[in-house]
């Protein structure tokens, strides 16, 4: 759970630090197929702990991103003018 919430802050981090918003659409993909890879496995399995690991550090950061820029998308859509 550590790892998860370390990398959604850093994923959310990122898209501060950048100079526009990510392209939109691949964030919201990218948290669901590492969520269902998460819970693919099953969790007694060691071979796959490793894999498990990475599963769930990517689908932390993918949360992080596509938090982050929908709510900067959504505070910006408040503030520009409707073109």
């Amino acid at each position: 759970m550590r790892l998860f919430v370390l990398l959604f802050a850093l994923g959310a981090g990122w898209v501060q630090l950048q100079p526009e918003l990510p392209a939109g659409g691949w964030h919201w993909l990218a948290a669901p197929l590492a969520a269902g890879l998460l819970f693919a496995w099953h969790p007694r399995r060691p071979s796959l702990a490793g894999a498990r690991w990475l599963a769930l550090a990517a689908a932390g950061a993918a949360c992080g991103i596509g938090w982050a820029t929908r709510m900067a998308g959504a505070r910006l859509a408040e503030r520009l003018p409707a073109d």
